[in-house]
């Protein structure tokens, strides 16, 4: 029976601008990877003001793979009306 190893995770990474990010939660290194990936393109389009469907489609990911990359980062979402009436707590700061 093969032996299970842990993932191994980190809970900061660095963007490619430079500067270093301190996430929400300890995430595994490939996650990390598309997050350093995406992290720039994401802060732009909240900038933006862009709903979390046209920011997903920017992106070319689902809009709950971009909810998670929001959380993990730890960015309260400029545009979330559609968030407002399902689930008024979802991006509370």
């Amino acid at each position: 029976m093969p032996k299970h190893t842990p993932k191994e995770m980190t809970q900061s990474l660095r963007t490619s601008g430079g500067s270093d990010w301190l996430l929400t939660r300890p995430v595994t290194l490939d996650l990390a990877k598309r997050l350093q990936a995406n992290c720039l393109q994401i802060m732009a389009l909240n900038e933006a003001s862009k709903s979390l469907e046209d920011a997903a489609l920017a992106l070319g990911i689902e809009k709950q793979t971009l909810v998670n990359y929001i959380d993990a980062i730890g960015v309260t979402w400029q545009n979330k009306r559609t968030y407002v009436r399902r689930n008024p707590n979802r991006f509370k700061s």
